[in-house]
């Protein structure tokens, strides 16, 4: 008997307005994203943050950071993760790795930035990260579990075939999970 893989339901999206966010905080994911790009030395880092702001999520587009513009935001209002629909402003749709920013902030009232790098090189990849052991299915509500697990001790992991996700309170605390981890 051949095993297959359940396809994965789409996400859809509805547009509260598809005008371009202005929500205060972009400027803070800019600046992150800038700081994240000069550290790795990498033009082509591909990653994704979100930053709370009230109730809402601003988050970006997976795009490499050092390209990221206002144009690659989008402000989440608010997700349905068993419809799997999702609430936006913003110009752009949503992709996969918002609806794991989404649930992590609203889950956790510690956490108000956090940042996913899809393409770390192996050097790249800081051995002093914790590695997620468990197996991780492609579904994003089971991710968003097995991540919100570890983050009971961890605020810094890479998860196996998706990337290293940090959160924190504030910037500083994501440059910091960043610098203290370089060699």
């Amino acid at each position: 008997m051949i095993e297959r893989e359940a396809a994965l339901p789409q996400l859809q999206t509805f547009f509260a307005s598809q005008e371009a966010s202005a929500a205060p905080v972009i400027a803070d994911i800019l600046r992150l994203a800038v700081d994240v790009s000069n550290h790795y030395s990498n033009d082509s880092l591909q990653g994704s943050i979100a930053v709370s702001y009230g109730r809402r999520v601003v988050v970006t587009q997976t795009v490499s950071l050092n390209e990221l513009t206002r144009d690659h935001v989008i402000e989440l209002i608010d997700y349905d993760p068993i419809k799997n629909i999702m609430l936006v402003v913003g110009e752009q749709e949503p992709d996969q790795g918002a609806i794991l920013h989404w649930m992590v902030h609203h889950a956790r009232d510690d956490i108000h930035i956090s940042l996913l790098i899809h393409n770390l090189s192996e050097k790249q990849e800081k051995p002093s990260y914790h590695i997620i052991q468990e197996e991780i299915s492609r579904d994003p509500l089971d991710r968003a579990k097995i991540v919100l697990k570890t983050l009971r001790e961890k605020k810094a992991m890479i998860i196996p075939e998706y990337g290293l996700f940090i959160t924190g309170m504030t910037q500083q605390d994501i440059t910091q999970q960043i610098t203290s981890k370089k060699r």
